[in-house]
């Protein structure tokens, strides 16, 4: 797993990008069927989604 940053020190902006990466992340993992780790990422994506949406 990639390093991600604390995303309660984040701007909006890097949230959006990370999130971004994320999905991206996400995405290889299915491809490669790591399904534990998309489920991993799917889960980083809805906390930071949240996030986002109380800044």
């Amino acid at each position: 797993m990639k390093t991600h940053k604390n995303y309660y020190a984040m701007s909006k902006k890097e949230i959006e990008c990370q999130i971004v990466a994320l999905e991206k992340e996400k995405l290889e993992a299915i491809k490669i069927q790591n399904y534990a780790h998309a489920a991993l990422m799917r889960d980083k994506v809805r906390e930071m989604m949240y996030k986002l949406r109380d800044l």
